[in-house]
């Protein structure tokens, strides 16, 4: 790999990575990718989920993925059970092995692991762990599920290591709350090369603006019907990618203020559909109330076409404001409508903050940087 140098194998360090990411075989070519260049500088096991239909815990090559169940609350207590059980066994087989959580809530067995035995112990903060879990969906007591969160999350962290985080924003909280601990930042992985975009052709754009994510509150979505009520233009078209338990709910506000002409929900899109797809439109818009990175801001970016942010978490660390795309304050449907119509009315803006974001993107979320974060975080 350009940039990063291979380990020797008889040097490589065994990493164990515990996470809630879903696996399914064969892999895409995304995940081929990722998982290649990462055995280029460790060692490398895999704790996580599985979508096949799998009573028992599935188990291929270096992976061990339990079955994806959907009631939630036996989805977490097996998670958490298993994942003691195994990274015990783990520790007992391997010495000098590195365990990365990649999320508090992924590491309370290790944690209390940490209590008993020596090992080495990181933990990945992708997100505003503290506030974000409230915004997802509303939950049955609020205020106990935010003291068990809390407690929970500062149980982990202050039992690693290492904390990585993938933006500045989540440095600057984490280092305010636990000062001594080491952090080492590097942004989530995007494979960029799969969308930049080196001719963009923009007599090819069909629709306005764009939107890709889940559909939940924490989206912000709410937010930008507003937006597009306020500018009252029937002929703005917005494309929504993506599925969750709030599209419902979206689609009734989108009635109530007569905008399905501007509105189209086209479910779900893999990663080999999007470049042609983003490239269709004119922005991207991400209006969330809370983001740790906002990785489809460096998809759009790479596919030379600006973006639209609220100025919250991470999002501020991919968009420069009025250079490469646009921030809003969250939840502002009058400033967030005020952007998106400088970008509708102007191509040549659109070309220049497109050129822009793709030089921003080169420069910082290859697939280069990507691996020496995690040379640096496994060996130093």
């Amino acid at each position: 790999m350009i940039g990063t140098p291979k380990i020797l194998r008889q040097n490589k360090k065994k990493v164990l990575f515990i996470g809630s990411a879903v696996y399914d075989f064969p892999f895409n070519t995304t995940i081929d990718k990722k998982i290649n260049a990462l055995e280029e500088i460790s060692e490398n096991y895999f704790f996580a989920f599985t979508n096949q239909a799998k009573l028992f815990p599935l188990r291929q090559k270096n992976f061990f993925l339990l079955p994806n169940w959907k009631n939630q609350f036996s989805k977490v207590l097996y998670f958490w059970i298993s994942s003691f059980i195994y990274t015990l066994y783990f520790l007992h087989k391997n010495k000098n092995i590195l365990v990365i959580a990649q999320g508090p809530g992924e590491g309370l067995s290790i944690a209390i692991l940490k209590l008993f035995l020596k090992f080495n112990f990181v933990v990945e903060i992708h997100g505003d762990w503290k506030d974000t879990p409230l915004l997802y969906k509303k939950r049955l007591f609020p205020k106990i599920f935010s003291w068990f969160n809390l407690n929970l999350s500062n149980f982990v962290l202050h039992r690693a290591d290492k904390i990585r985080t993938i933006s500045d924003f989540l440095t600057k909280k984490i280092t305010k709350l636990f000062p001594a601990k080491k952090i080492i930042t590097f942004p989530t992985y995007t494979d960029i090369e799969k969308f930049l975009v080196p001719n963009p052709n923009f007599e090819k754009i069909e629709k306005d603006l764009i939107f890709i994510g889940q559909l939940t509150y924490l989206k912000g979505l709410d937010v930008l019907i507003e937006a597009i009520a306020l500018l009252k233009n029937p002929n703005i078209k917005i494309t929504i990618v993506g599925i969750g338990d709030y599209e419902a709910i979206l689609r009734k506000k989108i009635n109530a203020k007569n905008l399905t002409s501007n509105f189209k929900f086209v479910g779900t899109k893999n990663t080999t559909e999007l470049p042609t797809l983003i490239q269709k439109h004119k922005a991207l818009v991400l209006p969330s109330f809370s983001e740790g990175l906002g990785r489809v801001l460096i998809e759009a970016l790479a596919c030379y076409r600006p973006v639209i942010g609220s100025r919250v978490g991470g999002i501020p660390d991919i968009i420069n404001d009025g250079e490469n795309g646009f921030l809003f304050s969250a939840g502002n449907a009058v400033m967030l409508s005020q952007k998106i119509n400088l970008i509708l009315k102007n191509l040549d803006l659109i070309k220049k903050m497109g050129e822009a974001g793709q030089n921003l993107v080169k420069k910082n979320f290859s697939t280069e940087k990507y691996i020496a974060g995690y040379q640096k975080l496994i060996y130093k």
